[in-house]
């Protein structure tokens, strides 16, 4: 089915904290999201495995269910007339400097060694692309307080009906009344979005001698 023209008459949408109940939606719409991406190319160079699923899996449920991510905000979008997730995200507060260095040394430790095993996933262009994704963070940030969008994905189906813009104006309201900016970095298929909903490039990230390269994208609330 074809994605819903922006022109489209919009359905009502509701925005809802995400739940274990909700991982096998996120994997699916995650794997159809992601299924062009140059970047998902390069980290399953021959397609995903059958082990795939369940590492992904975790990794979300890891996400809903770590208690020291206090500072994150797990969303969906649901559309009120059929029920269905169409969208989902998670927006990271400004962190305080002991939770800057928790997630430091959570990278530094290296790959979880709990997770279930991903046969088909390049480990080292994934280890060099969460390397260099946190460097890009700390090098276009620095230490100023900022939301991080983290992630968000939206079901192709559902593509131009305002779902993701619903998360990313969620953020924006947090922005403003904490006076700080909004801070990520945009897949190839986001930027257009980011772009139109006020987001400015101020830098990139380059894995690989630029195989891939990701903008970072900073939104600024008015009289800040």
């Amino acid at each position: 089915m074809p994605a819903i023209p922006a022109d489209a008459v919009r359905p009502s949408l509701t925005i809802q904290p995400l739940t274990l109940e909700d991982v096998p939606t996120m994997c699916e719409i995650e794997e159809l999201a992601f299924a062009q991406s140059p970047v998902a190319a390069l980290m399953y160079p021959n397609g995903r495995g059958a082990s795939t699923p369940d590492s992904m899996a975790y990794r979300f449920r890891k996400v809903l269910n770590d208690p020291s991510k206090a500072y994150a905000h797990p969303l969906k979008v649901v559309r009120t007339d059929t029920g269905d997730m169409v969208t989902f995200g998670v927006w990271i507060r400004p962190l305080t400097a002991e939770e800057r260095q928790d997630v430091k040394n959570k990278a530094a430790a290296g790959p979880d060694p709990e997770a279930p095993v991903d046969d088909a996933m390049d480990k080292e262009f994934m280890s060099a692309f969460r390397r260099e994704m946190a460097a890009s963070h700390e090098r276009t940030m620095g230490h100023r307080p900022h939301w991080y969008l983290e992630l968000l994905v939206t079901h192709p189906r559902h593509q131009g009906i305002g779902a993701g813009g619903a998360i990313i104006r969620w953020g924006f309201d947090k922005a403003r009344e904490d006076k700080v900016t909004a801070y990520l970095e945009s897949s190839a298929a986001g930027f257009k979005l980011y772009e139109h909903m006020g987001f400015k490039t101020i830098g990139e990230v380059r894995v690989w001698d630029g195989k891939a390269v990701l903008p970072c994208m900073e939104w600024t609330p008015e009289g800040l």
